[in-house]
């Protein structure tokens, strides 16, 4: 949530106020038992895992140097 005052600067002041909600609405989901927080957030954690392995092959295939980086070579040199 805190990374939304970068890409909407406008929402800044709404920052606050949703990190409340959401975590008012864990809480309230909590009390049903961790099943069913895990039954609501698995999809949605799936989704942001995927995002990232997408969005970093697809960053590995524009820039592949930065492969370079497990080079073991780099770090005594």
């Amino acid at each position: 949530i805190e990374g939304l005052e970068i890409i909407a600067p406008q929402l800044d002041t709404w920052i606050v106020p949703i990190s409340i909600i959401v975590l008012t609405l864990l809480f309230v989901i909590q009390k049903h038992g961790t099943g069913m927080v895990g039954k609501l957030f698995a999809p949605i954690m799936l989704i942001w895992f995927l995002l990232l392995a997408v969005l970093g092959a697809r960053s590995i295939y524009a820039n592949p140097e930065v492969l370079q980086a497990l080079n073991p070579y780099w770090a005594v040199h």
